[in-house]
């Protein structure tokens, strides 16, 4: 059975709890219209897809895993209408090891953005990435999907990207940021398992971080690459 949900609006739409419990692991939430709406934090089961085709961006969310997950805005902390910063809903878990997952929450002890139980197929972001912590494997991640960077942003990865299995590939946009001077990191890109490949494709390609992939097996390596657009790869190693 396939579960459809649509919400339309023409202006602006804050939504502050988006509750998709038992809609069912086949359920496709479709959020539409010419206006923009935005979601504070986003709660499920394990479902088919969420998708955003409206401007708006997602805060946070506690899924239970997801073939599909696409968002036209960004993921992961914004600045509401006041001005004041707007920070994930749930509190970041502790890490008993941190050689094998990153400790969250250096912006006020949350997730900023995504927490996955379970394994996630493919996320598509036209904005920017803040965290997103994925239980079991992560097929694909893009960021920056659009290709297109407005003046005065940075549409790259700004948190940490984390799979308890493996990341089949990402493509973090305008880049990786930072991981910050404190004793958590603000951004990066790690995975118990492989990391297949990353791409740098966006328009501002900075990375200013590392990529770790914890797997033992000998037969995986990270491919990196760099592309101008839809040019082929200037370097990779």
């Amino acid at each position: 059975m396939t579960a459809r949900l649509g919400l339309v609006n023409d202006g602006v739409v804050h939504v502050s709890e988006l509750d998709l419990t038992g809609a069912g692991s086949t359920a496709a939430i479709s959020i539409s219209g010419t206006g923009q709406t935005n979601i504070y934090h986003v709660t499920s089961d394990a479902i088919g897809s969420l998708t955003n085709n409206t401007s708006g961006s997602i805060v946070s969310g506690t899924m239970g895993g997801a073939n599909l997950i696409s968002v036209k805005g960004s993921i992961g902390p914004t600045s509401g209408s006041t001005g004041a910063w707007l920070f994930g809903f749930e509190d970041a878990p502790v890490s008993g090891d941190t050689d094998q997952e990153p400790q969250y929450g250096w912006f006020h002890g949350t997730i900023n953005g995504l927490n996955v139980s379970g394994d996630l197929g493919k996320l598509d972001v036209n904005g920017s990435l803040g965290d997103l912590r994925v239980t079991g494997n992560a097929g694909k991640v893009v960021v920056n999907k659009d290709k297109f960077t407005a003046s005065g942003r940075w549409d790259g990865v700004e948190g940490l990207v984390w799979a308890g299995g493996s990341i089949g590939s990402i493509d973090v946009g305008d880049g990786l940021a930072d991981d910050g001077a404190g004793d958590m990191a603000r951004a990066g890109i790690m995975s118990t398992g492989y990391i297949g490949t990353v791409l740098i494709s966006g328009p501002r390609r900075t990375v200013n971080n590392r990529v770790f992939a914890n797997s033992t097996a000998r037969s995986w390596h990270t491919e990196i690459l760099f592309r101008q657009g839809s040019s082929m790869p200037l370097g990779a190693s």
